[in-house]
């Protein structure tokens, strides 16, 4: 994967985000679902992580995640890099509503 800070994977772009911020994050997404405190999706805000299994992962060892980046009204907005290079992407979070495998509050 790529950790930037021209280029991102999903996981390396939330850790760098927390890192922002002072908070210390495992590097992968496998790493980071065991991170904070597990949240459900329709109580989630600002800086929880989301993860779903994406096409290297399963449920239990989730290979994509993104962050939190806020809500407009009930929908929330994810933040994530779809991979390696690609650009960072803002997301409703109703896209990933049926995959969603983890919540996970930071801090």
């Amino acid at each position: 994967g790529s950790a930037g800070p021209s280029s991102w994977d999903c996981s390396s772009l939330t850790q760098a985000g927390w890192a922002s911020s002072g908070v210390a994050i495992a590097r992968t997404s496998f790493e980071q679902v065991n991170d904070g405190t597990p949240v459900a999706l329709a109580g989630a805000r600002s800086g929880d992580l989301v993860f779903i299994a994406g096409s290297d992962g399963t449920a239990t060892n989730p290979g994509h995640v993104g962050m939190v980046a806020g809500r407009v009204g009930a929908a929330i907005y994810l933040v994530s890099a779809p991979h390696a290079g690609a650009v960072v992407q803002l997301t409703a979070a109703g896209q990933w509503a049926s995959l969603v495998v983890s919540v996970r509050r930071i801090g």
